[in-house]
């Protein structure tokens, strides 16, 4: 037998004499084994750390894209019916279904949605601050909008940074995505309290502030790379850093009366300074005493006071908007410090911009006629918020089309900005592709969903439908017996035939009856201007005894013209839906209602029907025209489900009972 090998005899792999192992190389391999385990202690370290960081959604959004990615990003946002879809979102076990016009919207905000702001890249300082300010209700008046959501207190701060509801939450999620929102069924502030809840705005307003911010750091940061390199402590060929736009002017908000500025400023103050912060503090803020001077409503105006005899007997909603001070023509800057807000600040050294449209309008259309080009400050807008919709319908909507069609376009001065330093997409013209628009609308309309579906934002639009929408619509709330009938134009053609369609229509089938049947009390509803000029025009041609009362009116007028009306002096009253928002006039002697279009606010179909005079005919009609372009409104009046039947139905004519 050969001699046994001993572990030091055998070979090495090639073959040759292995070499025993010495002490050094023990300590070696140890050594490695040691760095190994840190290695990989530190890479899971790391990936955890970048799971629990939150994505900084600001610097993707600013980060330059080539123009064929933008135009790629556009392209991808459609849907291939043009339709959108629905998706629901999920937060705290509470679903929220929103719509979108992006496939993948599912992957870009998730399905589920967090609760708390630690999920997102806000600034500490604001999460100290919304943690403070919905606490629970304290004693004092100015802090009667705080509220305890019942979760853990934060450490640090002593109150736990969460969204108040589900929906807030969702909200914030598509804002901070930076993407197109338009949210509906937005409520009015309650004019009863001094200091309103108000979730929608709060949410609007933690973005706003923290883009604002955001973009602050960024100037900030770049500024200091320049002083580095002009110093010699950088490289000498290194570019600048490109963090600029033309203006410093960053956020847009349009509203439609001061009460709502007032209401926007006054939160907005109480996120950035105070949680607690009331009309007394204002006195210590840069323009703080003259804006409460003009946007407070102070004493309160005869006509805006809610215990006021113009505001006895009526609505709610109409208390709610009218109440304060209504004047719908101002334009404010708002400038954010380290550790204050300035207001009234100049434009081209604001970050927010509070305005109504007329307000801008006036400016844009003095500018034009001098070509002073004085509204170039909307050249760099990022974010355009456009509250309470609805109302500035009412007002004129094209005065807000005129003001996006002068946003985003590149200025003809330089207005001191620093060339090197500003965004190649801004030089490029793609600001508008950049451009976040959020709507908030207490009800959707053709104009509004055109409005929104025309933004070019590449991060597509998500659409919150109405909470507590009524699927059963309003006619259950007239609460006079009147019989229903909905008439439908068949054929209505293209959009730019349906209103000389419609007009014959209502000729052939309802104003001949109207005019042979010489009874008194008759009501013509006319949704927009435009119909309403119509109408009076062919009631004119008619030489039919009519009055017509519009929100034009003078109030002499109107009290002459309602008081003929009651008596049956005038037998035909033609009245606007924008008369019945300003004013809810109660009309008496009213006896049929014809519907030439049905209103937007839906609430206004039952009103006016529960004005009917019940006394003087036994049985009361009304009747309403609506194509397929009334959709909208037919749904909020019916129903959904009783308004898709009536669209689709072979037949023409529906009658409601009474």
């Amino acid at each position: 037998m050969g001699k046994r090998r001993t572990r030091t005899d055998r070979g090495d792999a090639n073959g040759g004499p292995s070499v025993p192992p010495t002490r050094d190389d023990a300590q070696e391999k140890k050594r490695r084994t040691r760095t190994q385990k840190k290695e990989t202690s530190q890479d899971y370290s790391a990936k955890v750390q970048s799971a629990r960081e939150p994505e900084d959604t600001f610097a993707a959004h600013v980060a330059e894209r080539d123009p064929p990615d933008v135009t790629a990003d556009e392209t991808r946002r459609r849907d291939e019916n043009g339709k959108l879809v629905r998706f629901r979102m999920h937060c705290d076990g509470e679903e929220v279904r929103v719509l979108s016009n992006r496939n993948d919207m599912n992957s870009t905000l998730g399905c589920r949605v967090p609760a708390d702001l630690e999920a997102y890249s806000v600034k500490e300082r604001l999460r100290r601050h919304w943690g403070t300010l919905h606490r629970n209700k304290t004693g004092g008046r100015e802090g009667e909008d705080m509220e305890n959501e019942g979760h853990e207190v934060m450490e640090g701060s002593g109150i736990a940074p969460r969204f108040v509801s589900a929906r807030q939450a969702c909200l914030f999620s598509a804002l901070h995505r930076y993407a197109d929102v338009c949210l509906l069924g937005r409520e009015m502030p309650d004019s009863s309290q001094r200091s309103p809840k108000d979730p929608s705005l709060d949410a609007l307003l933690l973005h706003v502030v923290n883009h604002v911010m955001k973009t602050s750091d960024l100037v900030k940061r770049g500024n200091e790379a320049a002083k580095a390199s002009k110093a010699g402590d950088g490289a000498e060929d290194a570019e600048p850093q490109r963090d600029q736009g033309f203006t410093r002017g960053k956020v847009l908000v349009l509203l439609p009366l001061r009460k709502f500025a007032f209401h926007f400023v006054r939160r907005l103050m109480r996120l950035v300074m105070l949680p607690n912060f009331g009309h007394k503090h204002f006195k210590s803020v840069p323009g703080g005493a003259q804006f409460l001077d003009e946007y407070g409503d102070g004493e309160e105006e005869e006509l805006g006071a809610p215990s006021s005899k113009h505001m006895q007997g009526k609505p709610k909603d109409f208390r709610d908007t009218f109440s304060g001070n209504t004047d719908d023509h101002f334009r404010l800057g708002v400038k954010l410090t380290k550790s204050s807000v300035k207001l009234y600040s100049d434009f081209y050294k604001s970050d927010i911009i509070v305005a109504s449209p007329l307000g801008l309008v006036t400016l844009i259309n003095d500018a034009e006629r001098t070509q002073e080009k004085a509204f170039e400050f909307l050249s760099s807008i990022e974010v355009l918020c456009v509250d309470h919709a609805d109302v500035l319908m009412m007002q004129n909507w094209e005065h807000v089309l005129t003001i996006c069609r002068h946003a985003c376009r590149v200025p003809a001065a330089s207005h001191g900005a620093d060339v090197m330093r500003i965004r190649e997409w801004c030089l490029a013209g793609h600001s508008r592709s950049y451009l976040q628009t959020v709507v908030f609308s207490s009800y959707a309309t053709a104009d509004l969903n055109n409005f929104c579906a025309g933004a070019r934002n590449f991060e597509g639009l998500v659409k919150f439908p109405p909470q507590k929408s009524d699927a059963s619509g309003v006619t259950k709330y007239v609460t006079a017996p009147v019989k229903q009938l909905f008439m439908r134009l068949a054929d209505p053609g293209a959009v730019e035939e349906e209103a000389d369609r419609k007009m014959d229509h209502f000729c052939k089938e309802i104003l001949g009856r109207v005019l042979e049947s010489y009874s008194p009390g008759v009501l013509i509803f006319a949704r927009s201007y435009f119909d309403f000029l119509r109408l009076r025009r062919k009631l004119d041609d008619e030489n039919a005894d009519f009055a017509a009362l519009s929100e034009y009116t003078e109030r002499s007028d109107a009290d002459r013209i309602r008081s003929h009306f009651a008596s049956g002096k005038t037998r035909i009253l033609l009245y606007s839906e924008r008369a019945h928002f300003y004013f809810r006039y109660k009309l008496k002697g009213v006896r049929d209602v014809v519907f030439y279009s049905l209103p937007d606010h839906c609430v206004f179909y039952s009103e006016i029907l529960s004005m009917v005079d019940q006394g003087k005919i036994q049985q009361p009609t009304s009747t309403a025209l609506f194509s397929k372009y009334d959709a909208l409104q037919l749904g909020r009046v019916v129903g959904t489900r009783e308004a898709k039947k009536m669209l689709t139905s072979e037949t023409e004519t529906f009658l409601l009972a009474a």
